[in-house]
């Protein structure tokens, strides 16, 4: 079944969009969408990881392992996540849809399909 593209809240399409500029893990994506956004969006790990888990479960991300090479963690894998091809979907579905409401919205001459 096709995503609705306006099912998809605000923080999940920042962090597709984050993703969509490269793969990243949790500490290190939240470093970054708190620094984009001036640190006027909460990315905390509290909000952060349901958003990539629901985001998993809709395959509009998924996760992958890799192994910590510096040794810093012990040696266990850091969780990676990148856009899947139905992210990237999605995300294009929102931004014809929002050039679509610009030019209803500016009354460019947008006509309805019907």
């Amino acid at each position: 079944m096709k995503q609705n593209p306006l099912d998809i809240t605000p923080r999940e399409e920042i962090v597709l969009l984050a993703l969509r500029r490269k793969s990243s893990y949790g500490a290190e994506l939240t470093y970054e969408l708190q620094q984009v956004s001036d640190f006027e969006i909460d990315f905390g790990c509290g909000t952060l990881y349901p958003i990539l888990h629901r985001l998993e479960k809709q395959n509009l991300l998924r996760r992958c392992s890799v192994k910590d090479l510096k040794g810093t963690r012990g040696g266990r894998p850091k969780k990676y996540y990148e856009i899947t091809e139905e992210g990237r979907a999605i995300l294009e579905s929102i931004q014809q849809f929002r050039m679509r409401l610009q030019a209803w919205t500016d009354d460019n001459g947008w006509q309805p399909s019907y």
